[in-house]
């Protein structure tokens, strides 16, 4: 294994999409759940006006005694709350998906949904539980849950605000003002989510770097034959068929003839 001092060189792309394959690069999870969040939080309020009636009428069915409701209709989620939930849902995950693509690349293998054996190794887990990485990595992540938790604790004044209304009756304005109050917290979020994502892109980039050594090995094989690249023998050719072809020419021919 060659001296990490000596892999000065930037990974190429093939080298990129290996490390990718092997699960040596992270993937934009990270991002795309802060993303989806954020647009979750943006529609609360419009959600809350939408669906805020409704559900209040179907919960107050719910409740009733069988005789002010008899068909029933409390036993069931109304459509009028159920769309715009389903909206909801739907956009945030085509911004999670959308920012993956954008991120990660659009790579369809289906195969990858099954467990790889060649990558399950339980002495590497081992020792990547127990090694110096790892406790650098909890250290960071107790820094970043520090920040959130300061940031909620300075945003704790939505859930007062909220508290107030509803037990005066007036909830009707309580989600949307949670929801401003809540922009910090998730401010602070989108920024530790973006910078986490980061290091570990850039320090996965900085492990995969490559020696003048194996980039000279690569070269060498993108310049071999196909068959070689690919695995299989190179098919044998006949002497005959390496040697030139002679033109014909009528100089070549009565030169025939005068030998015949």
């Amino acid at each position: 294994m060659s001296d990490a001092s000596d892999r000065s060189i930037p990974a190429t792309p093939r080298r990129r999409q290996m490390a990718e394959r092997q699960g040596m690069l992270p993937t934009a999870v990270l991002p795309s759940w802060g993303a989806s969040m954020a647009v979750a939080l943006l529609l609360l309020p419009g959600w809350w006006r939408a669906t805020v009636a409704a559900a209040t009428e179907w919960i107050r069915l719910s409740l009733a005694s069988p005789q002010l409701d008899p068909a029933g209709t409390g036993n069931f989620l109304p459509i009028a709350v159920l769309l715009p939930t389903l909206a909801v849902i739907g956009a945030s995950a085509a911004t999670a998906v959308a920012l993956r693509m954008i991120l990660d690349g659009f790579t369809w293998r289906p195969g990858r949904i099954a467990p790889d054996v060649m990558r399950i190794n339980p002495l590497a887990g081992l020792r990547r539980i127990f090694s110096t990485d790892t406790l650098l990595t909890i250290a960071a992540n107790a820094l970043w849950l520090g920040l959130l938790a300061t940031t909620a604790g300075w945003s704790i004044g939505a859930v007062r605000r909220l508290a107030g209304p509803v037990a005066d009756g007036d909830g009707f304005l309580a989600i949307p003002a949670a929801a401003r109050d809540l922009v910090p917290l998730l401010a602070a979020t989108g920024i530790v989510v973006s910078c986490r994502w980061l290091l570990l892109r850039r320090a996965a980039e900085r492990r995969i770097r490559m020696t003048p050594e194996e980039l000279r090995e690569e070269m060498r094989s993108l310049e071999s034959p196909q068959p070689i690249r690919w695995g299989r023998s190179r098919p044998s050719r006949s002497p005959s068929a390496d040697a030139p072809r002679q033109e014909l020419t009528p100089g070549t021919l009565q030169a025939a003839a005068a030998g015949n």
